[in-house]
C-alpha cells in the first residue's frame, strides 16, 4: 500500500515491537534509512518530502520512540507535508506491566 501511495523512503529507529514491520519494509522497494534518534528521523522525513513531493514514512518502536518523533511530525503537519508514522505497540500478553514502552491501540497518543 505504501509503494502504491508513492512512498520511496522510510526513516526511523528499529526496535522489538516493530521488527515485523522492519522486515516487511526491507523486502519492499522502499529505501530504509536507520537513524540514531527518532527526532532526527522525523525531521529528515520532513525535508525529504519537501525535496521530493512524495509521501515519506517515519517508523518508531513503542513508547518513547513515538514521543521522540512528535516534534518532527508536528513540523510536518505545520508545513502541510505528507509524513506517515508507523509504530508498533505492546502485544496483548505483555500489556498491563506499566513499562515505559507500553502502548496499545486504546491508549495510542497519535
Amino acid at each position: 500500500m505504501l509503494t502504491q501511495m508513492g512512498v520511496k523512503y522510510a526513516f526511523g529507529v528499529s526496535g522489538g515491537a516493530i521488527a515485523n514491520l522492519w522486515n516487511t519494509l526491507q523486502q519492499s522497494s522502499i529505501k530504509i534509512l536507520h537513524f540514531r534518534h527518532e527526532s532526527g528521523a522525523a525531521f529528515a522525513a520532513v525535508e525529504t518530502y519537501f525535496a521530493s513531493g512524495n509521501p515519506v514514512v517515519v517508523f518508531t518502536t513503542t513508547g518513547p520512540g513515538i514521543t521522540n518523533a512528535l516534534t518532527g511530525l508536528f513540523a510536518a503537519r505545520w508545513e502541510g507535508e505528507k509524513v506517515i508514522l508507523l509504530s508498533g505497540f505492546t502485544s496483548a500478553p505483555k500489556r498491563g506491566r506499566w513499562a515505559c514502552q507500553e502502548t496499545s491501540p486504546k491508549y495510542s497518543c497519535i
